[in-house]
């Protein structure tokens, strides 16, 4: 294939009618590559890219893209070493209806964080105060309870929204919201609602509760981070309906969000990279990401993580999954409106063209039956999905029954990864999954296998796991939680099959080293657990 060859030069100023000038060059059935200069470039959101998009987990909306790859195959973004600055609310890059895309040698920055760094100061019965230690972020209050943060001249949120409070040293965490705000987005238990924001002075606020019996578990001298992206709005890399995309030896120091979100896109491969904050900023910074690092829901073909460093993010270092999606009712006898059972995961399709549906029992779980899609899938009133189906649907489906789709899940690996002081790598399929040669230093559960049918009905059961030769250290912080986890949140017999757990090593502080349950043909054979627990229940031993 004969290869088009695009250089974007350095500038002083925003680079992105450059970066958009070197797209509009590439060509069909041509190696496209763009090629930049070891150098820092600038981007800046009033030339950038606008139009709407419907990312999941994100409100849909008008977004502003300084790398928008759309409709575009055969095209490499070869940073050379440069660091890419951002400097607003953006959404860096979007990959849709693309295929082989590679991302390499390059590092994305954000001119400010998006969350302060703070520290507990005083506790009362009536509420606390929190001192911020960036010293580049500013703040204003207004009627008492409009807590809006500062970056420039742009007001990257307000107290009329949602922050999200994580007390780093005790483990826990909330959602502030104020005044009567409600949010049902937001698991009840999580919120903590104020009444008034004060300013201190010398950059403190103190945060007056609303109820008696609704508090912050904080003490003086503990740490948190207070973030205010709450609608994390600005993953840094955002893939949709797309084919063969690459990322290597690609940094991400800084992003308000997801570190890359994906959805219905085949083939993921990410070699060499990094998710961390550099040694030079930890003294006044601790977050990479402000959600989890890699999430990727209803991809397939095969997700390939190898040779990278998952470091210091507010949610998952991975979450890999598919999703449940309910029977709204019945539309003809081959067609059902179907609904979101978590308004995050909306989005504006969701099943192709020959997609194999599996159906399973609202009350039970149990698969019941299986349908196939006959057209992509469209959005009706109410932001649900209209789907039609080849097979008459009548005594098949009934409302309230749940849809999985096998067809949309992918092989996972993940091998020769270092993982610390994130959550969870969570990680769910029908397809083979591997998890192998990891170092997994994580604040929640290693890693964690769940069926789930409640909340955020993330799918579903697993059929053939490998995790061999790990090493999990200080894995939880949480009593409750587990080197390796593997549960589901319906009865119903064996939820997972073919579970295989050998020759991994664990050091624990507290948690069990293994929890496994609902599990058909599970193997457990030469695994140092290091004087930690091994809790089974509901599973046949192979």
């Amino acid at each position: 294939m004969e290869t088009n060859e695009i250089l974007v030069r350095k500038t002083d100023s925003d680079a992105t009618a450059e970066v958009l000038s070197a797209l509009s060059k590439t060509e069909k059935g041509k190696n496209n590559i763009i090629k930049f200069e070891n150098a820092v470039y600038h981007f800046r959101r009033e030339n950038a890219f606008y139009d709407y998009f419907c990312p999941v987990y994100n409100p849909n909306g008008y977004k502003y893209v300084h790398f928008p790859l759309i409709n575009k195959e055969n095209v490499t973004i070869d940073g050379n070493g440069a660091v890419f600055m951002f400097e607003d609310r953006v959404y860096p890059f979007i990959t849709q209806c693309s295929s082989n895309i590679t991302y390499k040698n390059f590092t994305v920055d954000f001119s400010f964080a998006r969350y302060a760094y703070v520290t507990v100061t005083e506790v009362t019965d009536e509420g606390f105060t929190l001192k911020i230690a960036q010293n580049d972020l500013t703040y204003s209050v207004e009627d008492d309870h409009n807590l809006t943060f500062i970056s420039g001249s742009d007001r990257i949120c307000t107290g009329e929204k949602r922050f999200f409070l994580q007390n780093l040293t005790r483990q826990a965490n909330c959602y502030l919201l104020a005044g009567d705000t409600t949010d049902p987005l937001i698991n009840p238990a999580t919120i903590l609602v104020f009444t008034d924001a004060y300013d201190k002075g010398e950059k403190t606020i103190h945060f007056k509760y609303r109820s008696e019996s609704n508090h912050f578990d904080c003490r003086v001298g503990d740490t948190a981070v207070l973030s205010f992206d709450e609608n994390r709005e600005n993953s840094v890399f955002y893939l949709e309906d797309s084919k063969n995309i690459s990322f290597e030896n690609v940094t991400v120091l800084r992003g308000a969000g997801f570190g890359i979100l994906a959805t219905l896109t085949e083939n993921i491969h990410i070699d060499g990279c990094s998710f961390s904050i550099p040694e030079e900023r930890k003294s006044t910074e601790i977050i990479s990401v402000t959600a989890d690092l890699i999430h990727f829901m209803h991809c397939s073909g095969t997700v390939l993580i190898e040779n990278s460093v998952f470091e210091d993010c507010l949610d998952d270092a991975v979450n890999i999954h598919g999703q449940y999606m309910r029977i709204k009712k019945l539309l003809s006898e081959n067609s059902a409106e179907v609904e979101f059972c978590h308004q995050s995961h909306a989005c504006r399709t969701l099943y192709k063209k020959g997609d194999f549906l599996t159906v399973s029992d609202s009350e039970t779980m149990l698969e019941k039956g299986s349908v196939t899609v006959i057209s992509e899938s469209q959005i009706c009133d109410g932001g649900n999905l209209s789907v039609t189906f080849s097979e008459n649907i009548n005594g098949v489906l009934s409302p309230g029954d749940y849809l999985e789709n096998p067809s949309r899940m992918p092989v996972i690996i993940f091998r020769n990864n270092s993982v610390s002081r994130c959550p969870h790598i969570r990680i769910s399929s029908s397809k083979y999954m591997e998890v192998s040669h990891n170092y997994l230093n994580l604040g929640g559960t290693g890693v964690y296998i769940a069926d789930l049918f409640s909340y955020w009905f993330e799918s579903g059961r697993v059929h053939s796991v490998l995790i061999e030769k790990n090493r999990f250290e200080d894995s939880t912080v949480h009593g409750t939680a587990a080197g390796i986890e593997i549960t589901s949140s319906r009865p119903g017999g064996y939820r997972h099959e073919n579970i295989t757990i050998r020759d991994n090593t664990f050091k624990m502080q507290k948690g069990f080293a293994i929890s496994a349950e609902n599990v058909d043909n599970l193997t457990l054979k030469n695994n140092d657990l290091g004087g930690a627990d091994e809790i089974i229940k509901n599973c046949s031993l192979k």
